[in-house]
């Protein structure tokens, strides 16, 4: 039996090395197609952004308002604190070895559970 396993594997280096060519074209042609047409695609931007709207500081508006405008500025500040560019600043300022995505998880809000 160990011969019979030595002779296919002779077998099969010996047609490795008579069609080593072939092999290389077909992960050379391939891999050359699809870097040609990824470097050919246009690239995507994303960007997010959150509108902070406050009362007119010489309103006249009543305490019911003045909460609901309060909980929602807490509610708008608690989204700003887990964003993106404040969690790299976090991770420049302590040097973490977190991703900005992980350090968010990682972070709870009192607030963050009233969020619809």
């Amino acid at each position: 039996m160990p011969e019979k396993d030595i002779f296919e594997l002779r077998n099969i280096i010996s047609v490795i090395r008579r069609w080593w060519w072939l092999i290389l074209v077909c992960m050379l042609v391939p891999g050359i197609t699809v870097f040609i047409y990824i470097s050919s695609l246009s690239p995507v931007y994303e960007a997010d952004t959150i509108l902070l709207i406050e009362p007119a500081r010489t309103s006249n508006v009543t305490n019911y308002n003045s909460l609901i405008v309060g909980e929602r500025l807490a509610l708008t500040y608690s989204e700003m604190l887990e964003g993106q560019t404040i969690m790299e600043d976090v991770i420049a300022e302590l040097d973490l070895r977190d991703t900005p995505q992980e350090l968010a998880d990682r972070i709870t809000l009192p607030l963050s559970a009233t969020r619809s």
